[in-house]
Formats: structure tokens, C-alpha cells, sequence
């Protein structure tokens, strides 16, 4: 394909040379005819001698891939799992509200509130020792731990642990123990927004009662905790 013309010899009484990438240093020399070789893809240097006159000619050629590429992939819509350590949000007049229960270690439905909350699903990746501490949240605020699904009709059910003031200014802190892959829910509301006409103090939440980003404390090493935010 390199030679022009008719003037000349059998193919097979000439010698092709090869310069990958254009590098004669690295000749690959006197190839034997109509025989495959494997090149990368660029530009490479051909030589053609004639060994009975010393005659030569060269130029260059283009090594390209045509093959149309093919998509591999799942095809599987699988959730983006985001870890996090801390996670904030506000108590407002447009959150949802239930009649929350009572009770720290055993859940008592007395139909108290209603309540506005906001609610957090999530899963741990590793089981062990948690701890959720809500300290720094304005109002009086109370936090509620289940396993999925909460229901706010039934607030009792899957039920596993709440608390209200251990964290220390009028703010929970709760510690327990998880199962990776379990889902689990964290509810949080302020007992004080109902009552924010009452009181000047409380008048500061008309527009929401805002707390605090909430810290939760790792006790095993290398763990993340993995939040699912919907509205």
C-alpha cells in the first residue's frame, strides 16, 4: 500500500521497516509480508528498501481505533449513601406534629402536644456504642430514637429509647447500642414552640425554634453513620 507505480518488483523482494512512533531506535526491521503485526494507535514511520539497489522511500501512517466503544453498566438505580458525623435543622410551624408520648426507657402514649418535629432516617455502617448529643439547641427539646418505620400516629411503635435534659441545658443526649444495616429513625422536636405566644422568652421561636447541630459521637473507631434526609 506504500508503493506507487508500476515500476517495480515483486512485493515480497523488498524490505518494510516499521518506526513506532516515528523512533527509529526502535525499528521494528524487515518484516516478513503479508503477516499481521500489533501496533499501538499513533503515528508511525514505514521505511521500503530495495536490497538489490539500496533504493529506499518512507513516509508515515496513522494507527487509529475504530471500533465503537461499548457501555457497560449495572442498570441498577442504586441510593447515594452520604456518612456523616452531624446533622442541624429548625423546628418550624409548617413541620408535621403528633401527640408525643412519654417515657425515657419504656414509651407511655399520653396523647401529650401536639408536637412540631422533624424527623432523621438512617443506618450505621459498623454495630456499637452510639451517642447523639443535642446539646446547644434553643428551647426545651426532646429526642426520640426508633427502628424504621416511625409512625406518628403510633408514636409507641418501635419504640427504643428517648430523653429529654441529660445533654444539659433542656437538651438530649442518648446513648445505645446499634446494628449495622438496621434502619433506624431519630425524632427531635422542642417542647416549648406550642407555647411561644405565652411567654417573651418564647416568643424568640415565632418564626421556628432552630437547634444546634447535632453531634454524634462515635465510640467505635472508623465508623460512619449514614443519614437519609427526606421532607
Amino acid at each position: 500500500m506504500f508503493l506507487e507505480g508500476n515500476s517495480y518488483a515483486c512485493y515480497d523482494s523488498y524490505e518494510i521497516n516499521i518506526w513506532p512512533f516515528n523512533s527509529k531506535p526502535n525499528a521494528i526491521n524487515d518484516i516478513t509480508p503479508n503477516v499481521a503485526i500489533s501496533l499501538p494507535c499513533g503515528e508511525h514511520t514505514y521505511e521500503i528498501v530495495d536490497p538489490a539497489t539500496g533504493n529506499r522511500c518512507w513516509g508515515t501512517f496513522l494507527v487509529e481505533d475504530k471500533i465503537a466503544p461499548v457501555v457497560a453498566c449495572s442498570c441498577e438505580d442504586k441510593p447515594v449513601i452520604t456518612p456523616v458525623t452531624s446533622f442541624s435543622g429548625s423546628i418550624l410551624n409548617t413541620d408535621p406534629s403528633f401527640a408525643r408520648p412519654n417515657g425515657t426507657t419504656a414509651c407511655a402514649n399520653t396523647g401529650a402536644g401536639p408536637d412540631f418535629y422533624d424527623v432523621y432516617p438512617f443506618t450505621v455502617s459498623t454495630t456499637g456504642l452510639y451517642t447523639f448529643n443535642a446539646a446547644g439547641s434553643n428551647g426545651d427539646t426532646y429526642a426520640i430514637l426508633y427502628t424504621a418505620p416511625f409512625d406518628p400516629l403510633n408514636p409507641c411503635t418501635n419504640f427504643i429509647v428517648a430523653n429529654d435534659d441529660t445533654a444539659g441545658g433542656l437538651d438530649p443526649l442518648i446513648t445505645v447500642n446499634l446494628t449495622a444495616g438496621v434502619q433506624y429513625v431519630y425524632v427531635f422536636y422542642n417542647l416549648w414552640y406550642k407555647y411561644r405566644n405565652r411567654n417573651l422568652q418564647c416568643n424568640n421561636y415565632r418564626s421556628g425554634s432552630s437547634y444546634k447541630r447535632l453531634l454524634i459521637l462515635l465510640m467505635l473507631q472508623s465508623v460512619s453513620l449514614h443519614v437519609m434526609n427526606y421532607q
